[in-house]
C-alpha cells in the first residue's frame, strides 16, 4: 500500500513539475510576443504620423490645384465673352 502511494505521489509530483515547466515556457514566449508587438507598435504609430503628414500635405496641394483650376475655367469665361 505504501509503495502504491508513493508511486501515485511520485506521478503527481511529476506531472505537476511538468505542468510548471509547460506554463513557464509558455510564458516566456507570451512575454517575447509581447516585446515583440510593442516594438511593431511603436514602428507603425511612427508609420502612421508620417502617413498623417502625406495625407496634409496631399490634401493642401489638392486645395491648391482645386483654386488654380477655378482661375484658369474664370479666365477661360472671361475670354470667351471677350471673343464672342
Amino acid at each position: 500500500m505504501a509503495e502504491l502511494f508513493e508511486s501515485r505521489w511520485e506521478h503527481q509530483h511529476d506531472f505537476i513539475f511538468e505542468q510548471q515547466a509547460k506554463f513557464s515556457a509558455g510564458m516566456d514566449a507570451l512575454r517575447q510576443q509581447t516585446e515583440s508587438n510593442e516594438r511593431q507598435i511603436a514602428t507603425n504609430s511612427g508609420k502612421n504620423e508620417k502617413l498623417a503628414e502625406v495625407c496634409q500635405s496631399l490634401a493642401y496641394h489638392i486645395e491648391r490645384l482645386t483654386e488654380a483650376m477655378k482661375q484658369t475655367g474664370d479666365q477661360l469665361n472671361a475670354l470667351i465673352e471677350i471673343a464672342e
